[in-house]
Parts: structure tokens; C-alpha cells; sequence
């Protein structure tokens, strides 16, 4: 029970870490002009945000049922939420006008964002499945 809380602990200072360092970046990013000075500035943040929106899923779940995600649940559960927060994202973009839906590239800018952020909860499944979840899970 013991190792169960050390790991949450663990888990907590890295999101709480990596939370902080995207929005450092999406500060940094926003008042500097990079995300138009750069055309790929914004790869980066997505796939972090796909990272983010994962653990932020897991540790939800894991914070209501105090069971840990596994098996048929596991991937649906934590994809399905990552793909929620990064509709909500996009959605957040277009109602402050960082994207212009009428703009030819729009399609393609949001389907790059959504494959990156794939990407980043692909990186969130191995990185939980390895790490958190190998010894908890009791089969």
C-alpha cells in the first residue's frame, strides 16, 4: 500500500511539473510571437498537451474509483478523455480568436493538433503502463 502512495506522490510532482512547464511555454510562446514566428512551435506543446491530458484522465480516474485503470478500460478510458480535453482546447482557440475558422488552412491546422496530441497520449500509455501501473495491477 505503501509503494501505491509513493507512486502517487511521484506522479503528482510530475504533472504538477509538467503542467507548469506547458504553460510556461504557452506564455512565453503567446507573448513573444513565437507561435508565429515558429510554424512548429505549437508541435511541442500539443504533444505535451496529448501527455498532459492523459495523466490529468488517469489521475481523475484513479482519484474517484481509487482503482487504477486496466485492461479493456485502460486505453479507451484515457484516450477518450484526452480526445474531450483537446476538443475543448481547439474549441477554446476558436472562441478567442487564436484560430480563424474560416481560414483555408483551419481543417488541416486542427487535424495536425488532434495527430499531436495523439502522439502525446501514445507517449502517456507507454509511460503509465511501464512505470505506474506494471506492479499495481492485480490480475
Amino acid at each position: 500500500m505503501i509503494t501505491i502512495h509513493i507512486k502517487r506522490a511521484k506522479f503528482l510532482l510530475f504533472f504538477g511539473f509538467l503542467s507548469f512547464f506547458i504553460a510556461g511555454c504557452y506564455y512565453i510562446g503567446y507573448y513573444l510571437d513565437l507561435f508565429w514566428l515558429f510554424s512548429w512551435y505549437d508541435i511541442p506543446l500539443h504533444i505535451l498537451g496529448g501527455l498532459w491530458a492523459t495523466f490529468f484522465v488517469f489521475g481523475l480516474y484513479f482519484s474517484i474509483s481509487q482503482k487504477i485503470p486496466t485492461g479493456k478500460v485502460f486505453y479507451p478510458t484515457l484516450f477518450l478523455g484526452m480526445l474531450f480535453i483537446a476538443i475543448l482546447w481547439e474549441s477554446y482557440e476558436l472562441i478567442v480568436g487564436l484560430v480563424d475558422f474560416n481560414d483555408e488552412e483551419y481543417v488541416l491546422d486542427t487535424v495536425k493538433d488532434f495527430t499531436n496530441d495523439f502522439i502525446g497520449a501514445i507517449f502517456a500509455f507507454f509511460t503509465l503502463k511501464y512505470f505506474y501501473t506494471r506492479d499495481m495491477i492485480v490480475k
